[in-house]
């Protein structure tokens, strides 16, 4: 990778990575770094110094993860702040570009969605003629030995919700060992982990429950129902913490317990809120229109 830094004119990245804030890099080089998620949801990078996540605020400092960063790309301006905390690039305010994530451009992709509906088909055949429950929560822990959640009562959804509804489990990819889905549950809910991406599933479900993954923020664009089901987050508040208070940011309820899941699906055709969805979008993605690729391209390449 260094080797290949040496010469290169144009570098891309969607991850921190200490190495490359630590070298020396060509003033002629443009790096852009493209970040994996959208929003601003859970702190990363140097906005989790010295809590039980993060590293050292000395040891951040030392060997900064984004020092040589050129452009940031972001779902939306509002978010710029949280960004330049999280990266140490409060004196580069420049680097933060609102163009969109290019990712989200799929979104917006009649033939994108088709196939993934296709896919979904072959994957879960179950789910003919029924609504779909996305159940994808992110990771507990460090990284390296990332848990996965394990709150979730199968049975129980599917003795309340089966009739209606199928369940599909997507689990953050950090997770080795999730949770097994029950054999006598297995006609109603599957762990597609390893068989979809989680950007074609966004396009197939009807409801999303997360807990605190920026996929709500991509999940937004679609202005279909979520809730979040953070039966831990005092403890999880303690072990990372948000950039916006939760219960504020959350554009749908926030529920502790099974029961109060299978209430709120129950009723979605009175509880749903549409609107406060739509506000959430508008602040947190307003630059994602599925044009966010073209305007990448046109930044780095035509005015870096």
């Amino acid at each position: 990778m260094l080797k290949d830094m040496a010469d290169a004119g144009y570098v891309f990245l969607n991850e921190g990575c200490n190495v490359i804030g630590s070298i020396p890099m060509r003033k002629e080089t443009v790096l852009t770094q493209t970040w994996h998620a959208c929003g601003a949801f859970k702190k990363f990078g140097f906005s989790t110094a010295e809590l039980k996540y993060g590293e050292t605020a000395e040891e951040l400092k030392k060997y900064p993860y984004y020092g040589n960063t050129t452009y940031v790309t972001l779902s939306s301006p509002s978010i710029a702040w949280a960004y330049e905390e999280a990266m140490l690039l409060q004196d580069k305010k420049e680097c933060m570009q609102p163009t969109g994530v290019s990712r989200t451009d799929v979104f917006f992709r009649k033939k994108f969605q088709n196939r993934a509906k296709e896919h979904f088909e072959r994957c879960v055949p179950f789910a003919a003629s029924k609504k779909v429950i996305l159940y994808a929560p992110t990771f507990r822990g460090h990284a390296s030995e990332a848990a996965a959640p394990d709150g979730l009562n199968i049975p129980k959804l599917k003795q309340a919700l089966g009739a209606e509804y199928v369940l599909v489990i997507k689990h953050h990819p950090f997770v080795s060992h999730p949770p097994v889905v029950p054999s006598d549950c297995t006609d109603f809910a599957k762990d597609v982990t390893d068989e979809m991406p989680i950007d074609e599933l966004l396009c197939v479900s009807d409801v999303c429950i997360s807990d605190y993954s920026s996929l709500v923020f991509e999940y937004s664009l679609f202005e279909r129902p979520m809730l979040f089901y953070a039966y831990d987050l005092e403890e999880y508040f303690d072990w990372r913490g948000f950039y916006y208070p939760y219960h504020e940011l959350a554009p749908g309820p926030v529920v502790r317990t099974n029961e109060e899941i299978i209430a709120y699906i129950q009723d979605l055709e009175h509880q749903f809120d549409r609107a406060r969805v739509r506000k959430f979008r508008e602040q947190f993605m307003s630059a994602c229109d599925g044009h966010a690729t073209e305007r990448i391209l046109r930044l780095v390449f035509c005015e870096g």
